[in-house]
C-alpha cells in the first residue's frame, strides 16, 4: 500500500432548509479563507428528504441523481467546477 497525503477538509451539514446555492454563502468562502483543500457537503442526490417521503431523512437515498429540489445537475456541476477552480475538492 502506498501512503497518500492527507487532505484538509471542512464540513458543514445543514440537514434542512438548504440548496446547493447555500454552500456559496458560507462553506466555500470559509474553506477558501482558511486554506482547506476539500469540503464535505450534505447528500445532494434524491432522498427521502428531497422527495418528501417516509422519514424525510436525507440519508435514505433514492437515486444517484442530483435532486432538483436542491438545485439539480446544472447547479451541482457549477458548484463542483467553482470549487475546483479554487483548488477545493468536494466530497459528499
Amino acid at each position: 500500500m502506498k501512503e497518500e497525503p492527507l487532505l484538509s477538509c471542512l464540513a458543514h451539514n445543514y440537514w434542512i432548509n438548504f440548496t446547493i446555492a447555500t454552500y456559496y454563502k458560507d462553506l466555500l468562502p470559509a474553506a477558501k479563507a482558511l486554506g482547506f483543500e476539500s469540503i464535505f457537503v450534505d447528500n445532494l442526490n434524491k432522498s427521502d428528504m428531497t422527495e418528501k417521503m417516509f422519514t424525510q431523512n436525507m440519508c435514505c437515498g433514492h437515486e444517484y441523481e442530483p435532486a432538483a429540489a436542491l438545485g439539480g445537475k446544472r447547479a451541482l456541476k457549477k458548484f463542483v467546477c467553482d470549487c475546483a477552480r479554487a483548488g477545493i475538492t468536494v466530497f459528499s
